[in-house]
């Protein structure tokens, strides 16, 4: 009785004797066993006993209508009055109606049914085996298990022990379990239980059976709210988990762009590799992980979305910057700031290449300019020896040219080389400080030999000086050399005549003798006065000349001359020596022919005169024949060291000349006098020269020889004059020579310098990274090619005209430079094929930046509309409000859609990755995407569609089954089968009811015939419908008034409150610990209404 009014009307029952004495519970349990609601009114709060009779009449006729029969009904009087025997005989009765065991048909279904009830839920469990109601059930084991099957916590099966010895004990637990399972009062003993025959065991099986029964809805309830508490604390769960994961997505993307967004650089190409290298990682995996964190995220949405959305519950709002939008917004804007980080790592890396190519012509450029420095420092360090004034002036000239060229490429060369440098400075260069470096050394080196050419400059002027000096002394030496030479000949000559001894035949013989030997004497004074005089100062001149100026010293006999002072000194000692020869010669001559004097006539001594007066002037007319010559010859003039020379020679011939004016030519002149004026007279006769007859020569003949020597003389004085200017034209010739040798070798090193710079800027020039930059470059490399073809044209046609001015000039050879016209102009047709060469290379460069760019646009053109197609759909899935059934369909197209259809789309995306990739394209401007991020994206997005297809799926046969599990269904399955007795899949209403017994589902006809109504057709019901029905009956219901009744239920009544142990009597303990945490306390309980 408790069981069927506890659960059903709520009303527990202590005590049946008692309680059913006011009609109205007997009322109520007819009602439900019977499912026909009594009609008639009655007291529903007696008070009076009269009131309590009545209503036990009505009560007692209620029951006799319903067919309970009785051989003795009890009185209304006995109910009222408590007596035991007719009220527990009643009780009786209605038990033997509503559950019969007997021989009919219909008993012996239920009392199958009711054993096959206890196989069912004592199957699986070891040492159990029912086969009847008689000795397999008695020990107690079995209910036991039955128990347990349902609530395992009510009941701790290692205290029940098979066997009679122990049932006592088994059923005093059995008992405690069921009372506190489903209220089963102990009102037999477990000693009477073991004294009952099968139909008393059946009947007390059966309020196991009936109280478990009516147990399953409180544990539907008991399910449904669960079911409710666990969506309930799985959408607060997943909301929690959402805005954790939401908040570390939108961290960890705040902390991914403040590291894409630090624009710091360490300004090296290692660090700009590693850069790009770390972003490239990043965006194969981190990026990855984001993408797959965004997916997760999305899909934890979308399921609570889901969850909410099919429990008819008030959709999720995320907290602010936190829902899908803002996350999508988010990602956007992470790939934005990709974009920008990677346009900057890649211009980092181009600047970084540019920065290095910079310093690779400053390098080259360095070592050019070292290596110049090097040989230039080497020649201005090196003490050149000169020797000869052309050395000299070619070691000044040299001077010239090194200082010229200096200062040409410190304006130039190097001035490009600085400013390409503070490009580098600028640009914080990584090694900024070799640069620093190398220009530092390169600017001490040009100091240090701008230095030296200042301080070899003064030793080079020595130099010449000194050589210009030793080739004057050396000239003069020779000239030493030479009177010498013509001394000790005329010493030769007159001494052989001295060591003569003539035959003197008479006075006129000795007259002669004397007169000659007078002759020499004044022919010596003259030799001693001229020839001698001119011999020794020009030799003191010699050896009194020193150069010094306090960088170098010379004298006659230094290194590297042959001739030295002491030669000088012996030539003179030696015709001092000839000359006091001559002196004791002459003496000795003169005593022997002074014995002959008076042989001599005046007549002789004129003849004689005469002949000395013809032989002075023989001397001079062969001296002036010499000088004739040496004035007529124009010597071969090919350098300015021999026109100096030459004009040195002709000096000292001048210095001759003046020498014979002033000495040999007045004593020819003096001795003409002296013979003109010279006469011999007495009283007897007179004579003057040429005025015998027999005199050959004549006083005209005397005074034509003079004449002649004078207009000679004149002559000569000509000859030298117009010499001199020859010379000094043929030395400014040369001078102009030199100088068009200067000027073409600078120009001929300018070109080659300005050609070689060309060359090597040519090869080196960089174009730029992309298509814009090169198309960009191209005006610039126009300019730059006109700019230097001018200049290359401009310089090669002056050095071409400085060579053809040098050879108009006799330029022959060049010591200053091999360069020549054709060595040039194949310098300045290499000039044009370099940059004919960076122009066909910049065609091919343009040319393949643009099938880059190609490439680059035919990637983003499959790449970006596939990826948005995916965000699309996925934003179109996550957003969906259809049914679930239509919201798989068109996933499970999509996904059918991903395995077929975008497998070639990403076959392509990818091909055209591996175009660029193969092509070194790192950095495509056409779009943010990479053949990596596309691949990754969709397979995020396979995974979505997956996911999003098995939750779909999931929830929808989650939506079927009604929270009924996979046992349930078996056991559905199974006892529809056991009641299939013809096994074609069908059963009839007769064994529906009993089948529905068996799995603990009493139902009375008139409910067992609406089911038939419902899910049968022609009497019978399939097992596909009884499968439906069940699923209807047993699963969730999760409507509002559903969850309050199965709270009400639970609480026996309560229409508010809920208990702590009720609660722990169906529940878990986590789900009652759940309800205590959320719900609002209330006396001793909590609301479960406001809950």
């Amino acid at each position: 009785c408790n069981q069927k009014l506890s659960l059903s009307r709520n009303m527990p029952v202590e005590d049946i004797v008692d309680e059913i004495g006011d009609g109205i519970k007997l009322i109520n349990l007819i009602e439900v066993l019977s499912e026909v609601d009594y009609t008639e009114k009655y007291n529903k709060t007696p008070k009076m006993k009269v009131h309590k009779i009545d209503n036990c009449n009505r009560a007692l006729k209620f029951v006799k209508q319903q067919g309970v029969e009785m051989k003795t009904p009890p009185s209304a009087e006995n109910l009222v009055d408590g007596d035991e025997l007719n009220i527990l005989g009643l009780i009786w009765a209605i038990m033997s109606k509503y559950m019969k065991f007997g021989d009919d048909d219909e008993s012996l279904n239920a009392k199958e049914a009711l054993l096959l009830w206890v196989q069912n839920k004592t199957a699986g469990y070891d040492d159990v085996a029912v086969k009847d109601f008689k000795s397999s059930i008695k020990d107690g084991v079995a209910m036991g298990a039955v128990i347990h099957k349902h609530r395992p916590n009510m009941i701790d099966m290692s205290k029940l022990t098979k066997g009679k010895d122990n049932a006592v004990a088994n059923w005093a637990v059995v008992q405690d379990a069921a009372l506190k399972y489903f209220d089963l009062e102990k009102y037999i003993t477990p000693e009477d239980i073991l004294k009952l025959d099968e139909n008393s065991m059946v009947v007390y099986v059966s309020e196991y059976y009936t109280g478990i029964a009516e147990q399953r809805k409180v544990d539907l309830a008991a399910r449904r709210i669960t079911k409710l508490i666990r969506f309930t604390e799985e959408n607060d769960k997943l909301r929690a988990e959402y805005v954790v994961k939401a908040k570390s997505f939108t961290d960890t993307v705040a902390k991914v762009q403040v590291i894409l967004n630090d624009r710091t650089i360490d300004n090296t190409m290692a660090g700009a590799k590693a850069k790009i290298e770390q972003f490239y990682e990043y965006k194969a995996t981190d990026k990855s992980s984001i993408l797959g964190d965004q997916l997760a995220l999305e899909g934890l949405f979308n399921s609570l979305a889901m969850r909410l959305s099919h429990g008819k519950r008030p959709a999720y709002v995320p907290p602010e910057g936190t829902d899908l939008d803002a996350m999508n917004a988010t990602v956007g804007q992470l790939e934005k700031t990709e974009q920008e980080r990677k346009v900057a790592l890649h211009q980092e890396l181009n600047r970084q290449i540019k920065l290095l190519d910079f310093d690779k012509q400053h390098k080259a450029a360095s070592a050019q300019l070292v290596e110049y420095q090097t040989t230039t420092e080497a020649d201005l360090s090196k003490k050149e020896v000169s020797h000869s004034v052309a050395a000299a002036s070619y070691q000044l000239r040299h001077l010239d040219a090194l200082d010229r060229e200096r200062k040409s490429i410190v304006s130039t060369t190097f001035a490009k080389l600085l400013k390409l440098g503070a490009t580098l400075k600028d640009e914080k260069y990584e090694r900024s400080n070799e640069v620093a470096d190398r220009e530092q050394q390169l600017t001490s080196t040009f100091d240090r030999l701008e230095k030296l050419s200042s301080e070899k400059r003064p030793v080079l002027d020595d130099d010449l000086a000194r050589e210009i000096f030793r080739e004057d002394l050396r000239l003069k030496n020779e000239q030493h050399v030479q009177k010498h030479a013509k001394i000790e000949q005329w010493v030769a000559e007159q001494t052989a005549y001295l060591e003569k001894k003539e035959e003197i035949d008479s006075v006129g013989d000795a007259t002669l003798q004397l007169g000659l030997l007078s002759a020499y004497a004044s022919e010596k004074e003259a030799q001693s006065q001229a020839a001698v005089a001119s011999f020794k100062a020009l030799g003191a001149e010699v050896l009194a000349a020193k150069y010094d100026n306090g960088l170098s010293t010379y004298e006659l006999g230094d290194e590297p001359d042959t001739a030295n002072k002491d030669q000088l000194r012996a030539r003179e000692t030696a015709v001092d020596e000839h000359w006091q020869r001559l002196d004791g010669l002459y003496n000795d001559k003169k005593a022997v022919l002074e014995d002959d004097l008076a042989r001599e006539t005046f007549r002789d001594n004129l003849k004689l005169q005469d002949n000395m007066h013809r032989r002075s002037h023989a001397a001079l007319t062969s001296w002036a024949s010499e000088g004739a010559s040496y004035l007529a010859q124009r010597e071969d003039i090919d350098d300015i060291p021999k026109a100096n020379t030459q004009l040195s020679i002709l000096k000292a011939w001048r210095g001759d000349f003046a020498a014979q004016q002033s000495n040999a030519l007045p004593a020819l002149k003096t001795l003409g006098k002296s013979i003109l004026d010279a006469k011999y007279e007495t009283s007897l006769s007179s004579y003057t020269f040429g005025s015998a007859q027999s005199d050959t020569q004549t006083p005209e003949q005397l005074k034509e020889r003079e004449q002649k020597i004078d207009e000679t003389f004149v002559n000569l004085d000509g000859a030298a004059g117009e010499k001199q200017s020859w010379l000094e034209a043929e030395l400014a010739r040369e001078q102009a020579k030199e100088e068009n040798r200067v000027q073409f070798a600078n120009q001929a090193a300018a070109f080659a310098r300005l050609a070689s710079e060309t060359d090597n800027e040519a090869k080196s020039t960089h174009f730029g990274f992309t298509l814009a930059e090169v198309e960009a470059f191209g005006a610039e490399l126009q300019a730059d090619d006109q700019q230097r073809e001018k200049a290359t044209d401009e310089q090669h046609a002056a050095a071409v005209e400085t060579f053809a001015e040098g050879e108009k000039l006799g330029v022959k050879s060049n010591a200053y430079t091999e360069a020549t016209p054709a060595s040039l102009t194949t310098l300045h047709e290499q000039t044009k094929k370099a940059l004919a060469d960076r122009r066909e290379r910049y065609e091919k460069e343009l040319a393949h930046q643009r099938y880059l760019d190609g490439l680059a646009r035919d990637f983003a053109a499959l790449a970006d509309p596939f990826s948005e197609s995916m965000v699309s759909t996925k934003n179109q899935i996550s957003s969906s409000q259809n049914s679930l059934e239509e919201q798989l369909a068109f996933v499970a197209a999509r996904v059918a859609e991903s395995e077929a259809g975008d497998q070639p789309k990403l076959e392509a995306i990818l091909a055209a990755q591996k175009k660029l990739d193969d092509e070194g394209v790192t950095n495509n401007i056409h779009t943010t995407l990479t053949g990596k991020d596309v691949e990754t994206q969709h397979q995020q997005f396979v995974l979505f569609l997956n996911a999003k297809k098995k939750m779909l799926e999931e929830a929808i046969e989650q939506a079927k089954l009604r929270g009924l599990t996979e046992s349930d269904f078996k056991e559905i399955k199974e006892n529809f089968e056991q009641f299939d007795k013809d096994g074609d899949k069908s059963i009839s209403q007769k064994e529906l009811k009993a089948c529905l017994f068996s799995l603990g589902e009493e139902k009375g006809p008139k409910e067992v015939e609406a089911i038939m109504q419902e899910f049968g057709e022609n009497g019978e019901l399939s097992e596909e419908r009884f499968t439906e029905f069940m699923i209807k009956t047993l699963g969730d219901a999760d409507t509002k008034d559903e969850i309050l009744a199965g709270f009400k239920l639970i609480n026996r009544g309560e229409d508010q409150k809920t208990t702590v142990d009720r609660m722990e009597n169906v529940l878990e303990s986590h789900e009652v610990e759940y309800l205590k945490e959320n719900a609002t306390p209330i006396d001793d309980g909590y609301d479960y209404v406001a809950w």
